[in-house]
């Protein structure tokens, strides 16, 4: 899927999160390795679209701000069996 070019709109609303964004990381005081709430946290906390917050998530991951991770809920429950043989 191929997202949309910003709209000059879009594109302010997506710089706001970006900026609130930023000013929660430092109101919190995160340090490198804390996690970003949730993407929807984010989108209640800014009345935002997922595509908006996401976009908004992207730039500050290549500015080199933030990193995105993607984990699979069921990774996070695997286990190695401890069964020998």
């Amino acid at each position: 899927m191929v997202d949309a070019p910003l709209t000059p709109a879009r594109r302010r609303r997506t710089e706001s999160i970006e900026d609130a964004i930023k000013d929660m990381v430092v109101r919190h005081g995160l340090k490198p390795g804390d996690r970003l709430p949730q993407e929807r946290e984010l989108m209640e906390t800014f009345g935002a679209s997922k595509g908006t917050v996401r976009e908004a998530v992207s730039a500050l991951t290549s500015q080199g701000l933030v990193v995105s991770q993607r984990v699979l809920a069921a990774a996070s429950s695997c286990r190695r069996s401890s069964r020998s043989g």
